[in-house]
């Protein structure tokens, strides 16, 4: 086995529902700085917040994105044995 050292991550994305709220969270909770938005074909986002070293945690966010579906785009109902 080849050993590796991981050095950073650039950037993770993420697909939020709400926008308004997912940039607050971030920026107001959690204290992050929103460095980066960048407007998408159809009124969609792309946001970055930053987390570090250079790296950055990312959304997207979708206007008219279909509703969750369970098990396929969401982990919704697929956590059932950990639900209370």
């Amino acid at each position: 086995m080849t050993e590796f050292q991981i050095k950073g991550i650039n950037h993770i994305a993420l697909v939020c529902k709400d926008m308004a709220r997912t940039v607050d969270f971030y920026t107001n909770t959690l204290g992050l700085k929103l460095i980066k938005t960048i407007a998408l074909p159809g009124g969609g986002q792309h946001f970055f917040f930053d987390i570090g070293n250079g790296d950055a945690l990312a959304f997207f966010w979708f206007p008219s994105a279909p509703q969750a579906a369970p098990g396929i785009a969401s982990v919704r109902g697929c956590l059932k044995s950990f639900e209370g």
